[in-house]
């Protein structure tokens, strides 16, 4: 059913001496008429699982019990994530990437449901924007979860998460380059100036050091 809408069954029986008699325990949002045994009524979203028991009119009476289970459904549906890939990113460089969502009733709330982010990235609970500077390399599966105002989520997933993607961000490793290929030739007596480029590598600091050879 939908939350709000008119809901309505009717179970019914074979064998046995009528009149029937039904009554119900458990979580039971609904009306049940006792001789009929029909269920009707405006629930709230939910799931709701309760036990109906219908006995007939022997001297004697002879029973019978089954458990049912109605998921009611928010007006607006469950949310869904869109985006279940992530772009890979490099350690020292500021990465973002924005979970998005539809369906369900805004505002989300976003959280990591298990897993864990690369080392120095954050998870905005507001706006589902993962950013930061990497500081660590190497493959981080997550599973990322979104939440609606009426409670429904939905998840990537990863390991122990429900059905879903997996969410990973690879961060991949920073190497510092010299690239400088050539060095100028000068003359004795004459001041000499040449200053060696890099790229890459985690700054802003570098140190220079010479590694073999002589000045």
């Amino acid at each position: 059913g939908t939350a709000g809408a008119f809901y309505q069954a009717d179970p019914f029986t074979s064998g046995g001496a009528g009149p029937f008699t039904w009554t119900v325990s458990g979580s039971f949002p609904f009306s049940l008429d006792p001789s009929t045994g029909k269920i009707s009524g405006t629930p709230a979203a939910g799931s709701y699982t309760f036990t109906l028991t219908v006995a007939d009119s022997q001297t004697t009476p002879d029973t019978d019990v089954r458990e049912f289970t109605v998921t009611i459904d928010p007006v607006f549906g469950n949310p869904e994530i869109n985006n279940v890939a992530a772009a890979s990113g490099t350690i020292g460089v500021a990465y973002s990437h924005t979970g998005t969502a539809t369906g369900g009733q805004p505002p989300y709330t976003w959280s990591i449901a298990s897993g864990s982010l690369p080392p120095g990235l954050t998870l905005n609970a507001f706006s589902g924007e993962i950013s930061g500077t990497p500081t660590g390399e190497g493959t981080f599966p997550f599973c990322l979860q979104v939440t609606d105002a009426n409670g429904m989520t939905d998840t990537t997933a990863s390991g122990g998460c429900p059905a879903g993607q997996e969410l990973t961000i690879v961060i991949d490793p920073n190497e510092v380059t010299i690239t400088t290929t050539f060095l100028a030739g000068g003359s004795i007596g004459v001041p000499y100036n040449q200053s060696i480029a890099s790229s890459g590598g985690v700054g802003p600091a570098y140190t220079w050091s010479l590694f073999s050879g002589t000045i």
